[in-house]
C-alpha cells in the first residue's frame, strides 16, 4: 500500500517533536530528584561560627555538587541530589594573634577547627527528601 508523502511528513514531524520533548526533559533535569536541606553544623559541641559546607553526589551521574556558607552554626543547601552525598566542611576561628598577610598588611591569624578525619574523609549521608540534616563533627582539628 502506498502512503502519500504528506502522511509520511506528518509522521516524521510528530516523531521529531516527541524526540525533541524527550531530549529537553532530559536536559532540564526531568526525572532527577533533588532536595532542599538545612540544619546545624557543630564542631565538638559548639556551633561553627563561620565556614562552608560542600556536597558532592557519590554517584557520578547524579549531578554536580554545590556549597553554602555556614553562619552561626546554620546552613541551607538547595538542589541536593537524592541518594548518597559526601559532605565536607571548612571553618576557622581567630586565634587572637596577628600575622603579616599579603602585601605586608597585618591581619588576624586563623586556625582550622574542622576535625582531621572529617577534612580527610567527609561525611556520607543518604538524602531522601527535603528536611533537616544536622552535622555534629567530633574530634581533634588538624
Amino acid at each position: 500500500m502506498h502512503v502519500p508523502s504528506t502522511m509520511n511528513g506528518l509522521k516524521i514531524a510528530r516523531l521529531m517533536a516527541l524526540a525533541s520533548a524527550i531530549g529537553l526533559a532530559g536536559c532540564s533535569g526531568g526525572g532527577r530528584s533533588v532536595a532542599t536541606i538545612s540544619g546545624e553544623v557543630a564542631v565538638n559541641g559548639e556551633p561553627l561560627q563561620r565556614g562552608k559546607i560542600v556536597y558532592r553526589p557519590v554517584e557520578n551521574d547524579a549531578g554536580n555538587g554545590g556549597s553554602a556558607d555556614v553562619a552561626l552554626g546554620r546552613y541551607q543547601l538547595e538542589e541536593v541530589p537524592l541518594g548518597d552525598n559526601v559532605f565536607t566542611f571548612s571553618g576557622s576561628v581567630e586565634t587572637g594573634k596577628t600575622i603579616v598577610g599579603p602585601g605586608g598588611n597585618p591581619e588576624p591569624e586563623r586556625a582550622n577547627v574542622i576535625p582531621r578525619k572529617i577534612l580527610e574523609e567527609g561525611v556520607v549521608r543518604a538524602i531522601d527528601g527535603d528536611g533537616t540534616q544536622d552535622f555534629f563533627l567530633e574530634g581533634p582539628a588538624r
